[in-house]
């Protein structure tokens, strides 16, 4: 019953987008197809931060590339046990690194700042309200006929 509703809300009109070939991709799909620009405009942001000498003692590369990989976890991921270790994690290096690079803050208490974050967000990831990612939940698709023999040789 949940793989039927699943599989109808993937292929459903309301949660396509549509592909370059003119048909329409699930939702899920879609979403993986904004990594490469979400990165490349974070990652250009941060060269041209740079390049201008806004906070030139800042590497923005770095750090907006922190950032965006942690928005990206929600983006990509949706909301799920995974996102929610994840996006923090990154989200706060990306914090942190601008303090340490800016003179606020020591690599010495940066460190274990993370660790403490990524701890709180792994043991938050374990309440029951905070869902499974789909892709754990998903069952493995079967093997064709030809693949289990070339195995069995």
């Amino acid at each position: 019953m949940k793989d039927e509703k699943r599989m109808r809300e993937e292929h459903s009109p309301t949660t396509a987008e549509p592909s370059l070939r003119g048909g329409s991709l699930p939702a899920a799909a879609a979403r993986r197809t904004l990594i490469l620009p979400c990165l490349l405009i974070a990652l250009g942001a941060g060269w041209l931060l740079t390049e201008l000498r806004v906070g030139p003692d800042i590497s923005w590369v770095w750090t907006l590339g922190l950032a965006a990989v942690g928005l990206l976890a929600f983006v990509v991921g949706g909301f799920d046990k995974v996102s929610v270790v994840v996006g923090p994690f990154f989200l706060v290096a990306s914090g942190l690194s601008y303090l340490r690079q800016t003179g606020r803050l020591d690599i010495e208490l940066e460190l274990p700042i993370l660790m403490i974050v990524a701890g709180a967000s792994v043991l938050a990831a374990r309440s029951p309200a905070i869902p499974s990612p789909n892709w754990i939940l998903q069952e493995p698709k079967p093997r064709r006929q030809d693949q289990r023999a070339m195995i069995d040789d």
